[in-house]
């Protein structure tokens, strides 16, 4: 098992808090990634072991070295297990609002809205803020818990 700091800060550097809105009846995925090198897998396989949830998958490239990736696209997994474990482990860094956001997202798709129209726009509201390295106050973009 690795120390929790040691993913945090890790994630911090490497990981990705996504979300999608695809189709034209849009559908909402939330995945939380890490990507490396192949030559680094064990790495990933240890922070999938500590988690207990996700799949490490090592692909090809046409150019370039292969790439190992962490991930972690169950809901449940996502709410139950990656949530708390960040919430208890802060990223020290910007991408603590991309979590924010993620996170609100997530439990908005836990309670259903994000099957709504109103919830679909709100979704891509949110997504706008992610990945842009700030965000003056994030609690002024995402509903409460």
């Amino acid at each position: 098992m690795l120390d929790g700091n040691f993913i945090a800060g890790f994630a911090a550097g490497e990981g990705c808090f996504h979300i999608s809105v695809v189709g034209k009846r849009p559908q909402v995925r939330a995945m939380f990634t890490i990507q490396l090198r192949a030559d680094d897998v064990m790495v990933l396989e240890q922070i999938r072991d500590t988690f207990g949830c996700g799949n490490v998958t090592v692909y090809e490239r046409k150019s370039g070295s292969p790439i190992a990736c962490f991930r972690v696209g169950n809901l449940p997994d996502l709410v139950n297990i990656i949530i708390p474990f960040f919430e208890k482990y802060p990223l020290m860094a910007k991408k603590q609002t991309d979590f924010d956001i993620f996170k609100n997202i997530c439990w908005m798709m836990v309670r259903k809205e994000h099957l709504t129209d109103d919830g679909i726009a709100i979704i891509k509201s949110y997504k706008e803020y992610m990945n842009i390295g700030y965000v003056d106050d994030v609690r002024e973009l995402c509903v409460d818990d």
